[in-house]
């Protein structure tokens, strides 16, 4: 665990990130028609509301870029954090029989 830390956190940012972007790209590409999603979720919406809720998509995948960008050291020391627990088990692994109190 301590030495994939890091690409799990910085993977499942970027995925959370990507996945924003692709379901807004998808929401759009159905409302102007360029693509036909054969769910029954989105034929029963408006291309408005898809073109909303496109638009709502990437600028939550904005706001969450800028965020990720101010606390990228915060990130890293979570990492650090995770990276030194995965250690003490490591060095101690009759700690995970222990139960909580």
């Amino acid at each position: 665990m301590r030495y994939c830390a890091g690409f799990i956190v910085w993977s499942l940012i970027v995925c959370y990130i990507l996945g924003l972007g692709g379901f807004g790209a998808l929401c759009w590409a159905e409302a102007i028609g360029e693509v036909t999603v054969s769910s029954s979720t989105f034929s029963t919406l408006t291309p408005e509301t898809l073109k909303i809720i496109a638009i709502g998509s990437w600028v939550l995948g904005l706001v969450s870029l800028i965020i990720m960008l101010v606390f990228c050291s915060r990130i890293n020391l979570a990492i650090a954090v995770i990276k030194c627990a995965a250690d003490f088990v490591e060095a101690t692994p009759g700690i995970i029989l222990v139960t909580p109190l």
